[in-house]
């Protein structure tokens, strides 16, 4: 595992913004599971990341995440297709905090806002990123390469973070 990441503010503000986040991770035979995630919380000082998924659909990526403690996070802005990946260890699931739900909503009204620029209609946005208060489940990993992904020469290539 590589020395602990320093997130500049740029990127923070990038990721705490309102993305398209997908998570993905692998059983104990290498193959992957993939989910949605609604939303994502950069704890720079603790060096770890949180993503908020929903537990129900899910279920396999959680699984995964707990069998091999390995996740791979894409964040996606829609409207300008900017988008980096983060690869960590450690990955664990956590129960959700106070604040939690209120955040994830939050950060689900700020990606909404994005994709009805789009032309999306907001009752199909609200009913792909809903989640019932009780399904909220917590992601928490320790990132150790961070990646940019926007389409373009640089695509795949590790970020250089100053």
């Amino acid at each position: 595992m590589s020395a602990s990441i320093m997130f500049p503010q740029d990127l923070l503000d990038f990721i705490h913004q309102g993305l398209s986040i997908t998570a993905a991770s692998r059983d104990h035979r290498f193959i992957p599971s993939i989910s949605k995630a609604l939303a994502c919380r950069v704890l720079p000082e603790a060096q770890e990341v949180r993503i908020f998924v929903n537990a129900v659909q899910a279920s396999h990526l959680l699984a995964d995440v707990t069998s091999c403690q390995r996740i791979a996070v894409t964040y996606c802005l829609p409207s300008s297709h900017k988008t980096i990946q983060i690869k960590g260890f450690s990955a664990k699931q956590l129960e959700p905090q106070a604040g939690d739900l209120e955040f994830t909503q939050g950060y689900v009204q700020a990606l909404s806002q994005d994709l009805e620029t789009l032309g999306y209609h907001p009752a199909i946005i609200a009913r792909y990123l809903h989640v019932e208060p009780e399904q909220l489940a917590v992601i928490s990993f320790r990132p150790d390469s961070i990646f940019e992904q926007s389409p373009g020469e640089k695509a795949g290539e590790p970020m250089e973070l100053s």
